[in-house]
């Protein structure tokens, strides 16, 4: 394997790390945290998360077999890995005991806007006519993640307003 394929690689395998833990993140506040309303959001966030991970997976698989359709093209390792070790951080302040909404909304809305606004994804050129829609998604979700998180946030901030 090349230099610029290994890196690809690892490159790809981070992002389903990332994507995996966020998954991890979601899954365990649905588990958590009391609400319906709440509990399916963070459940439907997993799935997608899930979902975002196994695609960085399939093209690693297609790489192996030559059929790679990514090339970095801005995006640095170190900057993946610094990526990675927020989202772990994260995840250990997640699963910290006596999670509350409130921190839960800030650490989801940080894991997403790291992911969307970092430009990490961005980084990354599908050279696939055909994968460039599926790649779009992926930073369509991200960034719909962000809305998603933001409207949980003000129906959170208008409830406890309400308790007052």
């Amino acid at each position: 394997m090349d230099g610029d394929k290994k890196t690809l690689t690892e490159s790809l395998k981070l992002l389903a790390d990332v994507e995996r833990c966020a998954a991890e993140i979601y899954s365990h506040f649905a588990a958590v945290l009391k609400g319906q309303d709440e509990s399916r959001l963070w459940r439907e966030l997993a799935a997608e998360e899930v979902t975002h991970a196994e695609f960085f997976e399939r093209q690693i698989e297609l790489l192996k077999d030559g059929h790679g359709a990514f090339m970095l093209t801005g995006t640095t390792q170190k900057e993946l890995d610094r990526l990675l070790n927020q989202v772990q951080g994260l995840k250990q302040a997640a699963t910290k005991p006596g999670i509350t909404m409130t921190l839960a909304i800030s650490i989801a809305y940080t894991l997403e806007t790291t992911v969307a606004e970092g430009g990490v994804l961005k980084g990354l050129g599908v050279t696939a006519p055909e994968l460039k829609n599926s790649f779009n998604a992926i930073l369509i979700d991200t960034e719909k993640h962000t809305q998603r998180i933001t409207g949980l946030m003000r129906n959170h901030v208008k409830q406890k307003a309400g308790q007052s």
